[in-house]
């Protein structure tokens, strides 16, 4: 059956209730965001300005298959509440590099970095990085344990590159931090890691697309701030969070 479809409705308020039969929650899930974003394109082309519409969900779990229908059809969208763009996975893998640089004995930024796809450690090293090689080592902050030849003994060959490359690098980037500006130690982590490339092969268009962007948006505002410290970075950037 047809269905009127007014171009500018100025009555009272009207309901659609868009109906669909697939084969599984998932296929559903997808199915119905991208009508949905065809549906507001449609509006969109018939007089209603983005700035007018506003998708309500009950838990934010929802949000990444609607925000990727979106991207594919070239809505503009902001996502207001749930995880904001400094809570993305790889931005939040980044700042926890820089947390660590800042103090390495912040032992939850470090065991983020090392878990994260840029070293990409076993829950299992992490373990054994925590308690250290046993007893007699007592239990040290994970940054010593990292630079402990017989804790790194104790971790299975491919754990133990990936830690001394963890070491290395936020070793190197120690140095380099408070003589280079936080821009330029963000660059230099991003080439040595070649993280944006990853993130970007990593995952499926138009999601990893958007992580690539994100993390050229927290360079650039790296860049804006025109900062060396990497303890005022970091609350320049809680700053930004918070608004």
């Amino acid at each position: 059956a047809g269905r009127v479809r007014p171009e500018r409705p100025t009555g009272p308020p009207f309901l659609e209730f868009h109906l669909g039969l697939t084969q599984g929650a998932e296929t559903g899930r997808l199915a119905a965001a991208a009508a949905l974003a065809g549906r507001l394109r449609e509006l969109h082309e018939h007089g209603w300005g983005w700035g007018e519409m506003a998708l309500l969900f009950r838990a934010s779990s929802g949000f990444v298959v609607y925000e990727d229908a979106l991207e594919r059809a070239g809505i503009p969208f902001v996502t207001v509440a749930g995880r904001g763009f400094y809570d993305r996975p790889e931005v939040r893998d980044v700042l926890n590099v820089l947390a660590a640089i800042a103090d390495p004995t912040d032992d939850l930024a470090l065991a983020g970095l090392l878990r994260s796809p840029m070293f990409g450690l076993s829950d299992g090293a992490l373990y054994v990085l925590r308690r250290g090689a046993g007893p007699k080592h007592g239990r040290p902050g994970l940054w010593q344990a990292l630079n402990d030849d017989d804790v790194l003994a104790a971790l299975d060959p491919a754990d133990v590159e990936r830690a001394r490359r963890g070491r290395r690098v936020v070793a190197d980037l120690r140095d380099l931090a408070g003589r280079a500006t936080v821009a330029e130690v963000l660059k230099r982590l991003l080439d040595s890691t070649h993280y944006r490339a990853a993130v970007r092969l990593a995952g499926v268009a138009p999601r990893s697309e958007r992580a690539w962007r994100n993390i050229n948006k927290l360079l650039a505002d790296a860049h804006r701030s025109h900062l060396v410290s990497i303890g005022d970075f970091l609350e320049y950037v809680q700053s930004l969070r918070d608004v």
